[in-house]
């Protein structure tokens, strides 16, 4: 048999495309971990190392504007108690909720007292949020 030998042009593989698919995605995941927890509240608690773990509760925070929050809904001042009455509604009494204040070490300790005196009211358990020593 008469086998001819063909001249092969070499096999390339175009990568200049994967660059810009590359930045794509990269770009994809970037936004997408942007949203991944869109409520988050950055606040700078003070320590302490008593530990406690409350099943139903509301979280009231306040960060270092004193901007008030409840369950990561901003909330005016002056409706703080209705909001607090709203969301402690939404809880069955048996299950014994409690109030978790969540406040920025800055924030001055009125604020605190206030939510405070809200939860006084409604003779509910109030629980200071800290971190870990």
């Amino acid at each position: 048999m008469n086998f001819k030998n063909r001249q092969r042009t070499p096999s390339h593989v175009s990568s200049e495309s994967l660059n810009d698919i590359m930045f794509f995605l990269m770009l994809f995941f970037l936004i997408t971990s942007a949203f991944m927890n869109p409520n988050l509240l950055k606040l700078n608690n003070p320590k302490s190392s008593n530990k406690m773990i409350v099943k139903k509760n509301v979280t009231v925070s306040i960060d270092k504007d004193r901007n008030f929050f409840i369950n990561k809904n901003k909330i005016e001042t002056d409706r703080l108690p209705e909001g607090i009455n709203k969301e402690l509604n939404k809880i069955d009494s048996s299950l014994h909720p409690a109030i978790i204040i969540n406040a920025d070490k800055t924030v001055p300790v009125e604020d605190i007292v206030k939510v405070m005196n809200i939860a006084k009211t409604k003779k509910i358990t109030i629980v200071l949020q800290t971190q870990p020593e």
